[in-house]
């Protein structure tokens, strides 16, 4: 985005912006280039170190590296998904599916780099360090692991706002992950946001096994 300039979304990442397939076995996947998000939106911010959003019926994400910064300081009239690797993954269960962490998950994932939010948002904010937002239909968390900053400053009006070292808000389970991250908080809200050394927030029923 270009500041002044009203755009409808940005969508932005250092490897992949938009992706419906799976991302298995990426190992050699790192992004070590800085991501900065400024502009003036209608719509929502996807910002993510690697991959920005990453959404379908079923997929795996699995072997990326961020080592760059990730960075929002824009202004938008709804919601910031930042993340150090990914910052929204929405990946649908089937009917007779369970989140075994066998088929759609999110595997193998670290983030080295500071993810730092500085927008203006009237919606809501998505911080994490591996991943920002994933929704309730996504399979668990494996082995990520975060070390970087993550941090939320500017200001919020939305009351829906998570940050976490490992991930913002998680979806039905994570396990094994681990954050030596400092997550810090510095914005001005409206409502207070749940903040997390792994996890700010899960959805109902999501399966908690991080350190």
């Amino acid at each position: 985005g270009v500041p002044g300039i009203a755009s409808s979304q940005v969508t932005m990442a250092g490897i992949i912006t938009s992706c419906q397939t799976s991302l298995v076995e990426s190992s050699g996947n790192i992004n070590r280039g800085s991501i900065i998000a400024a502009g003036r939106l209608t719509n929502h911010y996807y910002v993510g170190g690697c991959v920005a959003s990453y959404s379908g019926d079923n997929g795996i994400l699995e072997g990326f590296t961020n080592e760059g910064l990730v960075t929002v300081t824009g202004r938008t009239d709804t919601n910031v998904y930042l993340g150090g690797v990914a910052a929204y993954v929405n990946l649908s269960l089937g009917a007779d599916e369970i989140p075994d962490g066998l088929s759609n998950r999110i595997i193998n994932c670290h983030n080295k780099g500071e993810v730092r939010a500085e927008a203006i948002a009237d919606g809501n904010a998505y911080v994490g360090g591996v991943a920002g937002f994933t929704s309730m239909k996504c399979s668990p968390m494996f082995d990520c692991t975060n070390s970087g900053v993550v941090y939320l400053g500017g200001k919020v009006v939305g009351g829906d706002n998570a940050v976490g070292g490992v991930a913002g808000i998680v979806g039905v389970g994570i396990a094994n992950c681990k954050n030596s991250g400092i997550v810090e908080v510095n914005a001005v809200v409206n409502f207070q946001p749940v903040v997390g050394g792994i996890a700010g927030a899960a959805w109902p029923k999501a399966l908690l096994g991080a350190t």
